[in-house]
């Protein structure tokens, strides 16, 4: 799991600078797809880097435990210590859900990202989850 995310940020990095490269600045349909690229991997990469940076809070609080005599100081670090495994174990499964493969048919689900079907009630839009015996097909 961590080749492939380290791939994805090498990837993404390269993205960043494609973006502003002037020859991709220069073809819209490039500058385009590389953006939308670049965007896909975002949410990965900013997670891939919390998670490495949990990961050197953790040694860093461990080394403190090792090394200290203070009992006061230790217990602290041992209640941070126990706080940034839950957020290691979160971000863990965070990144197992994003690096599942993405159902091509999803675009095709949603109209711009919202499972709701919208009906027109006077001049407004209602999802149709809200209103009372309507079968939304999402």
């Amino acid at each position: 799991m961590f080749e492939k995310l380290k791939d994805i940020e090498t990837r993404y990095r390269e993205l960043e600078s494609a973006l502003s490269d002037p020859k991709v600045l220069a073809d819209h349909i490039a500058f385009q797809k590389t953006a939308k690229a670049h965007a896909e991997l975002t949410k990965i990469v900013n997670s891939f880097e919390a998670y490495q940076r949990i990961l050197k809070e953790i040694e860093s609080v461990e080394g403190l435990i090792d090394s200290e005599t203070d009992e006061e100081l230790i217990e602290l670090a041992r209640e941070e210590q126990e706080v940034l495994r839950t957020q290691k174990e979160r971000l863990e499964q965070d990144l197992k859900l994003l690096l599942l493969p993405r159902d091509p048919n999803d675009k095709k689900k949603h109209h711009h990202g919202d499972p709701c079907r919208y009906r027109w009630r006077g001049s407004k839009p209602v999802c149709s989850r809200s209103v009372p015996n309507v079968l939304t097909i999402c």
